[in-house]
């Protein structure tokens, strides 16, 4: 899910812009995991003005319809996030001055937790750190692009204007080279604690205040192979 056009805000509201479909297609599309290096089955991808708040968990539940107990199943969102009080949330396009509009963290983890199986949680956007909370349980392996109390930034990556989070978890997993650089041990795989140290010392190397979190620590789930 990319959002960088807010409908009730014109010009007022810019995350940047929606890492585009193709893209994104591209490089998930080089992920290869295990000895039969097997692909993912589907890829499904809303931005910018359909990615209204129904539509965003309508898709959940339709791309993971499928799913079962032995299925790995990655959800992205990169947009705006907010907080009030102790209620985090992400921004859909429809988004008004109300938190009954936006996407709160408990609303997420409900729609993901009947999706069975494995699932891997990826947030781009300002105090996403506040989504690990509910996204504790061992079902979850979870990357956010900063801390509860931390903005993001956006970056130029590529002639496309995304958050700098993105841009280094792509930059680090197959976005511009043949290898994956996020690979530390070139074992052909890229951790989940891999690919918070790389996208980690990419953003710190840039100059940007965001620190990246990861649940689990140290967690050895191949979230990238290739």
């Amino acid at each position: 899910m990319g959002v960088g056009e807010y409908i009730n805000y014109g010009s007022e509201v810019g995350f940047g812009e929606a890492p585009p479909y193709d893209l994104i297609y591209q490089i998930l599309s080089k992920w290869k995991f295990g000895p039969e290096k097997v692909g993912f089955s589907k890829i499904d991808y809303i931005a910018d003005s359909d990615a209204t708040k129904s539509n965003i968990l309508q898709e959940i539940a339709s791309t993971f319809s499928e799913a079962d107990e032995n299925d790995i199943s990655y959800f992205y969102f990169g947009g705006h996030g907010g907080k009030d009080g102790n209620i985090y949330y992400i921004c859909p396009t429809d988004m008004t001055s109300s938190v009954n509009s936006q996407i709160t963290v408990n609303e997420l983890e409900e729609s993901l937790s009947v999706v069975p199986g494995t699932k891997v949680v990826i947030i781009d956007s300002c105090y996403s750190g506040g989504f690990i909370s509910l996204f504790t349980a061992d079902c979850y392996q979870v990357l956010t692009s900063c801390t509860s109390n931390q903005i993001c930034f956006p970056i130029n990556s590529g002639g496309n204007t995304m958050g700098a989070f993105t841009a280094a978890l792509i930059g680090g997993c197959g976005y511009y080279y043949s290898d994956f650089p996020a690979d530390s041990n070139s074992n052909g795989e890229v951790t989940l604690e891999e690919a918070y140290l790389y996208v980690k010392d990419e953003i710190s190397s840039w100059g940007l205040t965001q620190d990246v979190q990861v649940y689990p620590i140290n967690s050895t789930f191949v979230f990238a192979g290739y």
